[in-house]
């Protein structure tokens, strides 16, 4: 089952909201601004757009999975090279990013930079290698290992939880699926994967997110049934603004954007919203879609260290310019980077990766 045209501009458009509601919410936390729209009065809206991102996640690497894996040729190897140059491309680049902003925040004042813990050789090797804020490190006699986000990039938590299950989806849906045999690499990324997908379906910092992505997941694996149910503009609405008000309800009452009930509601808000487009001429508007859509990973790299910058050695005294200030220029240097990362460095890795092919053909790694 592939997706239409507007169904996929659908997941477009809610992408680039959800990065673009991401950068907002972290603006008016910074400015303290707009202050009934986050905690103690409504939840922080950047938190639940984190929940967007998951369930999206689940929903899209599935969708993409099952319809690559229709060539017998389709491999681990393969998924892992789509997974990795699509988060390593932009993720890398964003990390020396991060590293310039913060080296010019201390170089203007180094009193202001607060971060200095999270500001090192040790932390920016656990973050290349998805080891920030590991579960495991978490036990007492591991500490010395553990690691949070690099520098002021406080985002990059999210980053290496949804590489990780990636990583546990890709080795159970290959070697159970696909029925390809799993080598000691394979078995060595499970067994990481698997502490990380565990850990945060228990319920580690941002709640339940494994189960939040596996929402995305099995919305993906029932879209045909769904459809079959919603047919039809009427109902399809219906369930929209059911779901919606829920949410809304849930979160006036817990105020907490990783609330579970709230997710799952949410989740339904998001398929709706998909199977939504294909009532509406929405293909008009594909062009400026793709475009917001095409650097929303990188905006939400790099947008925490921006608007810490911006806030700590651009002062304006009228705190709502200063944030109108902080998003455009949040937008304007993710475009700008995104063109190279995102697109440019991306193909390239990819290329090389299916280059060495040959020189992993008999790694776990390789087809069989």
């Amino acid at each position: 089952m592939k997706l239409s045209v507007r169904e996929s501009i659908c997941l477009d458009l809610i992408r680039a909201i959800a990065s673009q509601v991401v950068v907002i919410g972290h603006g008016i936390s910074f400015m303290g601004i707009f202050k009934f729209l986050h905690e103690p009065n409504f939840p922080w809206m950047q938190n639940m757009a984190v929940v967007v991102f998951f369930v999206l996640s689940g929903f899209v690497i599935t969708y993409s999975t099952r319809i690559k894996s229709a060539d017998p040729q389709y491999s681990f190897f393969d998924f892992f090279t789509d997974r990795a140059s699509r988060i390593f491309s932009a993720y890398i680049v964003a990390m020396f990013i991060v590293f310039a902003i913060d080296s010019l925040s201390i170089y203007l004042d180094s009193d202001k930079y607060t971060y200095y813990h999270a500001f090192n050789i040790s932390t920016f090797f656990a973050n290349f290698v998805m080891l920030q804020d590991y579960p495991l490190f978490g036990i007492s006699y591991l500490k010395e290992f553990q690691h949070t986000s690099f520098g002021s990039a406080r985002i990059f938590w999210t980053i290496s939880i949804e590489w990780w299950i990636y990583m546990f989806f890709g080795v159970l849906f290959f070697s159970l699926i696909k029925k390809e045999k799993v080598n000691v690499p394979m078995a060595l990324v499970f067994l990481i994967s698997s502490v990380v997908a565990f850990g945060y379906a228990y319920g580690l910092r941002g709640g339940h997110l494994t189960i939040y992505w596996m929402f995305g997941m099995l919305w993906m694996i029932y879209y045909q049934r769904v459809k079959k149910i919603l047919n039809g503009l009427m109902i399809n609405l219906i369930f929209l603004l059911f779901s919606l008000v829920v949410c809304i309800v849930i979160q006036l009452n817990v105020i907490n954007g990783y609330n579970f009930v709230f997710a799952a509601f949410l989740s339904v808000s998001i398929i709706c919203f998909v199977n939504l487009g294909n009532y509406f001429s929405i293909e008009r508007f594909h062009s400026v879609i793709t475009l917001v859509a095409s650097y929303s990973f990188t905006l939400y790299l790099i947008h925490y260290s921006v608007i810490d910058f911006i806030f700590r050695h651009i002062e304006v005294d009228n705190k709502y310019i200063q944030f109108i200030f902080a998003v455009l220029i949040c937008n304007v240097l993710a475009y700008i980077i995104s063109r190279y990362s995102e697109i440019i460095l991306r193909k390239n890795f990819k290329n090389v990766m299916y280059k060495m092919r040959s020189v992993f053909k008999h790694s776990s790694l390789s087809k069989n």
